[in-house]
């Protein structure tokens, strides 16, 4: 190593030793340096740009103190005596330049900071600095936290601890546990919790959280993530396979029950036509027949809800059907509530099966009066609605599009969270014993999905309710509705081939069909059907069959027969039938399909129609 490395590295140290401890062994150090560079004979000019360089390599933050080393350095007077004029100049032309070189540091520093400060700021997450303790405030929080939970930054500030109170009552303990745990091990936190915003809404926040030494001190800096939208989603889903599940359920029991009811009312009906009206016991018989009616209705309002009914769509005015519904929905409510009908000028049309927007409406009104404990008000007002994607991802599974609004809004208790998310249970209810079913809301539900729709439920407790029924728009035109059919009795002499696998509504088929006169070829299922078909090839004139038969299926046996016998009429029985027809290709039109349960009136009425109007049905 040369002299003049080894003396700039001694001069470096020096320096460095001072600019760390500020002592007076190291200003000795810096006098007996300049003795040296003296008997060295070493310029002014030369010390001054070795002591820049070391000044330059210096990692000291603050290199001020660097001036006074220099001084102590040139102490010796001879040193001085050398050139003192020119050591002062070169001690400002040094101190101009670490001037200099000070400023760019911190306005770089500066423009780092504001750089970084930015960043934070645009990212789509809190983040934040706290310490492991749930009842310390955090350090830090971003701007994000004001927009997120609603407060501005000074009133969080006065909020008390790291959650500011606001952390959901139910998720509490779990979390602070969660942080705890964290605390103990030196673990990083992680919690999924809701936080109650300042309009006392809920915001799902997962909260990801690790540990750093700042200051000798443990904090803990993390993010905040708003994923609110996800867990809706993700509530939608589960709620929509729940729905799902239960209305299979609800679909299977109500098919079945339908069976059970079509022979009741069949047999009941045939008893009393034997009895006739002066007999004891017909009242009794009425009062079946009504019983029977009433589970009819009960299993309309299951199938409806499970979205498996039959569906007779048409243009309809929901405007016109709620205006036409008003008085009769004002004698349901009673004198204590008042009914307001409201409708929008040129709304879209459905497509829908009127009694279906009929039964929505009731629904809605009735359960709207129930909520209302002494006075108030209930309004139904129909409007056009384009849904934007925003709302649609945000509360809705509908698709964005226009659609005619359906709202019934009333001034009643209102519900709570937990309640809101069993509402559309079929037999889930509030009300008191013997006082509703629990199938209204559920019978909404499954028609409005059956339409393709949606529903919107804003409700607090003491608050009311609204519901807001989103059915999509029809570009069809509005016709005049087909005249009633007659009410007496049809006959007639034809053969028909009866396909149930049900012996109690075969048996009351065919006593409904021989009491009026018609020949009966009855079988219970697919095989046994095509079998008799092909014995009576010519003499059959009507195949009347249930959609689900024992080993096969009506579609199957009606596509059997019309290859054996084209052109052969079919009448479809069933409880439910979505899917069943369709996924065969079939579409028959009503006059070829009677719902379960029927009266046998109803069936002879329709085998009748059938044979007296032969056209393509499907």
């Amino acid at each position: 190593m040369s002299r003049v490395d080894e003396f700039a590295e001694a001069w470096a140290a020096a320096l460095n030793a001072w600019l760390e401890r500020r002592d007076e062994a190291a200003l000795a150090n810096a006098y007996l340096l300049g003795r040296r560079a003296l008997n060295e004979r070493r310029s002014l000019v030369e010390l001054a740009h070795l002591h820049a360089r070391a000044v330059e390599s210096s990692s000291a933050s603050d290199v001020r103190p660097a001036t006074r080393f220099l001084a102590e350095a040139l102490g010796p007077p001879e040193l001085a005596l050398q050139g003192y004029r020119e050591a002062i100049q070169q001690l400002r032309e040094l101190n101009a330049t670490l001037e200099r070189r000070v400023e760019e540091r911190g306005r770089e520093l500066a423009r780092t900071e504001l750089l970084y400060r930015q960043l934070v700021e645009q990212l789509p997450v809190v983040t934040y600095s706290a310490s492991g303790r749930p009842d310390e405030p955090m350090r830090f929080f971003s701007p994000q936290l004001v927009r997120l939970t609603g407060f501005p930054e000074s009133a969080w500030r006065k909020l008390p601890g790291r959650w500011g109170g606001r952390l959901h009552p139910e998720d509490e303990p779990r979390v602070i546990a969660e942080l705890e745990r964290a605390a103990a091990s030196g673990q990083p936190f992680r919690a999924e919790y809701r936080l109650l915003r300042a309009d006392e809404s809920i915001a799902w926040i997962r909260d990801e959280a690790r540990w750093v030494e700042v200051d000798g001190e443990r904090l803990q800096q993390g993010i905040w993530l708003d994923v609110t939208e996800q867990r809706m989603l993700e509530e939608g889903v589960r709620q929509a396979q729940k729905m799902d599940a239960i209305g299979r359920l609800a679909a299977a029991v109500a098919h079945d029950f339908n069976n059970v009811l079509t022979a009741i009312l069949s047999f009941s009906r045939f008893v009393a036509e034997d009895l006739g009206a002066e007999h004891p016991s017909a009242a009794d018989m009425q009062e079946v027949l009504r019983a029977a009616t009433r589970g009819a209705s009960l299993t309309r309002q299951l199938l409806a809800f499970s979205r498996q009914n039959t569906f007779r769509p048409g243009p309809v005015d929901a405007g016109e059907v709620a205006a036409e519904m008003e008085k009769m929905l004002q004698k349901l409510l009673g004198d204590r509530v008042s009914l307001r009908v409201k409708r929008q000028q040129r709304l879209y049309t459905l497509h829908a099966d009127r009694s279906h927007v009929e039964q929505i409406i009731l629904n809605l009104v009735v359960n709207a009066g129930d909520a209302i404990t002494d006075t108030g008000v209930v309004t139904v007002e129909v409007s056009n609605a384009v849904l934007e994607t925003d709302f649609v991802h945000g509360q809705l599974r509908a698709r964005p599009g226009e659609y005619v609004c359906i709202a019934v809004s009333d001034t009643g208790v209102g519900m709570d969270a937990a309640t809101q998310a069993r509402i559309f249970e079929p037999f889930f209810t509030t009300k008191a014993k013997g006082k509703g079913t629990g199938l209204g809301l559920a019978t909404v539900y499954g028609i409005v999905r059956q339409m393709g729709g949606d529903i919107a439920v804003y409700s607090a407790p003491n608050r009311g309710t609204t519901f807001k029924i989103f059915l999509p728009r029809s570009f069809e035109e509005q016709h005049e509705a087909a005249p009633p059919e007659p009410t007496e009795a049809p006959r007639g002499n034809e053969t028909v081939l009866l396909a149930e696998d049900d012996p109690a509504v075969r048996e009351a088929a065919v006593r409904a069909l021989q009491r009026s006169g018609f020949h009966v070829i009855e079988t219970g299922d697919v095989p046994g059907a095509i079998e008799r078909l092909r014995e009576n090839l010519q003499t059959i004139d009507l195949l009347v069959t249930d959609v689900i038969l024992g080993a096969g299926t009506g579609p199957e046996l009606y596509a059997e027969a019309q290859r054996l016998r084209p052109g052969l009429p079919v009448l479809f029985m069933s409880g439910y039938t979505e899917g069943a027809l369709e996924s065969h290709g079939l579409a028959p039109s009503p006059e070829a399909f009677i719902d379960k349960p029927f009266t046998p009136q109803a069936l002879v009425k329709k085998v009748r129609a059938l044979l007296d109007r032969p056209r393509a049905l499907f």
